[in-house]
């Protein structure tokens, strides 16, 4: 593979990592979580990307040492960028799962703007019909 190609697939990754960085930056917060999940995956893609661009210029001799320090200074504002996009990301949804959570919870305690009634069994509690007296009497165990 030659630079020039390699400088393609570089543009072109630095256009994705663009279009993430657009995306958090105008992120709203009732963001579906599944779209937060793929713009994880994505971010990972590109990582992976960014590593099999530096392995292929590594292996190119025919690039010049000017040129091979620009194209890995690129290389590592990208992998920068991925990283702080990847935290943005990571926090969003953590953020997401948290309310989610504290909202199912609201729900669960409150029902139309009151607070839920726990049904609870009634316990039915022993009646005596005779004379305490009589009853130790009867059952000489039983002390009063």
């Amino acid at each position: 593979m030659d630079i020039l190609k390699i400088n393609k697939a570089k543009t072109s990754l630095k256009g994705s990592i663009t279009r993430i960085a657009t995306f958090m930056d105008n992120v709203s917060e009732h963001v579906d979580i599944t779209e937060l999940e793929v713009k994880l995956k994505k971010i990972d893609q590109l990582q992976r990307k960014i590593e099999e661009l530096k392995e292929l210029l590594f292996g190119l001799e025919t690039a010049k040492p000017t040129e091979e320090a620009e194209f890995e200074e690129d290389l590592y504002k990208c992998e920068t960028r991925l990283d702080d996009l990847e935290v943005r990301v990571k926090k969003l949804i953590n953020s997401i799962n948290v309310s989610l959570s504290v909202t199912a919870v609201e729900k669960n305690k409150y029902e139309n703007g009151t607070f839920a009634q726990t049904k609870i069994p009634p316990i039915i509690l022993p009646t005596f019909r005779e004379n305490m007296n009589n009853l130790v009497t009867l059952n000489p165990n039983l002390t009063i």
